[in-house]
């Protein structure tokens, strides 16, 4: 499974304030979309990131948000420009431009995963994170039960 380092509060955001795209000026590689990754919350960070979350949903995020880790999966579907979004049904709050990865089915762990992240898309090392191994069996056999009608997806925003 490969992972993505996103930026805090933008990671937080995708599982509990519902954002839905990921802005980056590349677009995502044909092998990629329509896949789970895992999201990794980066080291760096910028105080007007925070104030840009606040503005995007009304709320002001935690201060203290993990960092330097694995904090959930996403499957990323494909990438759209703006024009692209009104085709999903999804709102241009979190858009940021150019070009947006439509993100569902967010997917955050109890227990953020230590790694190093990388630009571009990486693969953390399971034998180095015995966790993030345990965490991988757990999202394939969820996913092979949902796809046989055994599990219904789970959601983080009440739905």
């Amino acid at each position: 499974m490969h992972a993505i380092s996103i930026r805090q509060p933008w990671a937080y955001s995708i599982f509990y304030f519902g954002k839905d795209i990921e802005n980056r000026t590349w677009a995502c590689p044909t092998w990629i979309s329509g896949s789970r990754v895992l999201i990794h919350a980066s080291k760096t960070m910028k105080r007007g990131d925070w104030d840009a979350v606040e503005d995007a949903c009304g709320v002001l995020p935690p201060s203290d948000l993990p960092r330097g880790a694995i904090v959930g999966s996403v499957i990323i579907e494909e990438t759209c420009d703006f024009h692209g979004l009104s085709l999903h049904g999804i709102s241009d709050r979190w858009y940021r431009g150019p070009l947006c990865w439509v993100l569902k089915d967010a997917r955050p762990i109890t227990e953020p995963i230590p790694c190093r992240g990388h630009l571009q898309f990486f693969r953390p090392l399971a034998k180095d994170f015995p966790v993030l191994l345990d965490y991988r069996r757990y999202i394939d056999l969820v996913s092979r039960l949902e796809g046989r009608g055994g599990l219904r997806p789970l959601t983080t925003r009440g739905e």
